[in-house]
């Protein structure tokens, strides 16, 4: 069996559901700074968040200061801006797709543009970036990938199991969620403050239980298991491969194969080195070593323009 962008399996069965998201942004920060530290890389000629002399933490300032000019508590902006919650919301997810991370950078530098027009004329431009970069973000491939998580229906039917798998939840109240919401802040200062996307939020509204549950979670397994992750996994941190290596799986019975950079999930760039990790594995069980090199990524994820 392989796993790719793992959750540590006892966070579902046996701990509060309330801690779900937190648990998700471990490592999140992690690779929106390798963002800002590629584009910065890239230079202004691949990265239109970039300038002459830009570096990550110069990049990463640009945009925090964009988010909070784009916030409307009061419904004053125009409303050909987003708001803030909108700009977090597409960050958090394009990190999780490198491929998309030009695009996400024309659609912030358009944001920018934007709120630094100073008449109808002067927006025409930024304001057909912003289009531009929309349509590209809800392409049917796109939309393809982000509905697979996001879809209106999903959360229904992710609560239902997350829920129910769930322990007891007497004594967990909303209160505790909104603190889970300020504790995440200290995780990450720019998406903690979102409402949480994933996690048992709702759970200790939820009544019903299922009959049986997973609570004991080292069996060992028929085969060895094969776990992957990559260095910072906006969502699934690779600390989670390493919680389950050491408390769910006697030594010999999984292995954690890493790959460098970023994105949800080992597949979101290429390795030729991990797909040779996987062959091994399906050909005849074959584990990585223990702590390996993470492998190399053989990808450009911010290109030449055509």
């Amino acid at each position: 069996m392989i796993v790719d962008g793992v959750v540590y399996a006892p966070i579902w069965g046996a701990e509060p559901a309330v801690e779900m998201y937190n648990h998700l942004l471990i490592g999140t920060d992690g690779a929106y700074y390798g963002f800002a530290t590629l584009c910065a890389q890239a230079g202004p000629d691949r990265c239109a968040l970039a300038s002459n002399g830009s570096t990550a933490d110069s990049i990463l300032e640009e945009i925090r200061v964009l988010i909070q000019v784009l916030y409307d508590p009061y419904g004053d902006l125009d409303e050909s801006l987003a708001r803030s919650s909108s700009i977090r919301l597409y960050i958090f997810l394009r990190l999780q797709d490198p491929r998309s991370w030009p695009t996400l950078a024309h659609y912030l530098k358009s944001q920018q543009d934007l709120v630094n027009s100073q008449d109808d004329e002067e927006k025409l431009l930024p304001l057909q970036a912003v289009t531009e970069t929309y349509d590209e973000f809800h392409s049917e491939k796109s939309l393809k990938q982000d509905t697979q998580i996001w879809q209106q229906d999903f959360y229904s039917n992710y609560w239902s199991i997350f829920c129910s798998d769930g322990p007891e939840y007497d004594g967990t109240s909303t209160r505790d969620v909104f603190d889970t919401v300020v504790e995440a802040r200290k995780l990450s200062d720019t998406f903690g403050p979102m409402w949480p996307t994933e996690g048992g939020w709702p759970c200790h509204h939820w009544r019903t239980r299922a009959v049986e549950r997973v609570t004991h979670f080292s069996v060992k397994p028929k085969h060895p298991v094969l776990i992957l992750s990559n260095q910072y996994d906006p969502v699934t941190s690779i600390e989670n491969g390493y919680r389950i290596l050491k408390n769910i799986f006697a030594e010999g019975d999984a292995g954690l194969g890493i790959r460098e950079g970023y994105g949800h999930c080992s597949y979101s760039t290429k390795s030729s080195c991990l797909t040779n990790v996987i062959q091994n594995y399906v050909r005849n069980w074959t584990l990585p070593e223990d702590k390996m090199k993470p492998c190399p990524i053989n990808e450009d994820l911010f290109p030449q323009a055509d």
